[in-house]
């Protein structure tokens, strides 16, 4: 495979994987949770993006319609 894609691939994981814990822990407050961290002063755009990315996922895992609404 090009490094590229096993870049998305892992990113995507790291998504699912970090939606899995906040689940576990936060149970149905685990969309809210990935949200205020997405709001956290001094966040790159990145890390922000990743957070808004496991809401959104979240979101999804609990059937919820409107899982790309995040904001």
């Amino acid at each position: 495979m090009f490094p590229f894609i096993e870049e998305r691939i892992a990113y995507g994981r790291s998504i699912r994987q970090r939606a899995s814990c906040l689940i576990e822990a936060y149970g149905a407050e685990a969309r809210a949770e990935a949200l205020r961290a997405a709001e956290e002063p001094g966040l790159a755009a990145a890390e922000r993006s990743f957070w808004i990315a496991v809401a959104a996922r979240v979101a999804r895992q609990f059937g919820q319609r409107d899982a790309l609404a995040v904001l």
